[in-house]
């Protein structure tokens, strides 16, 4: 018989609780949830990734977007091991100044070259 996603079996059997011992309240309630299944490869993938990294990578057709992500992984008690750098980027101030300084140094190069004939 099939398997619902909530209380294992349908047939009535009971879930497989061996699976939760030791689990946390979180954890067991998304095993339950599961049906004591596995995560969708993709899905651990981006689990994983999250926690090596505290980083969420979204393609642009994503339905959920990283506020979404965050709320997921948080609910799930899912918590980053690792560190993302991107926190010690600079302000944005400081990026518009290094791109204006960036803009007037392309400006003055191109001021400097000469001029190219169209014929």
């Amino acid at each position: 018989m099939g398997r619902n996603r909530f209380f294992g079996s349908r047939d009535g059997s009971p879930f497989n609780r061996s699976r939760l011992e030791g689990a946390s309240d979180r954890e067991a309630a998304t095993a339950r949830i599961l049906g004591g299944g596995a995560l969708a490869d993709t899905l651990q993938a981006r689990v994983d990734h999250f926690r090596h990294s505290a980083r969420l990578v979204l393609a642009s057709d994503e339905l959920f977007r990283d506020a979404s992500w965050f709320a997921v992984m948080d609910g799930q008690g899912i918590a980053p091991t690792g560190y993302n750098p991107t926190v010690d980027a600079p302000s944005g101030a400081n990026t518009w100044r290094h791109l204006e300084s960036v803009r007037a140094a392309i400006a003055q190069s191109c001021a400097r070259l000469p001029k190219i004939e169209r014929g």
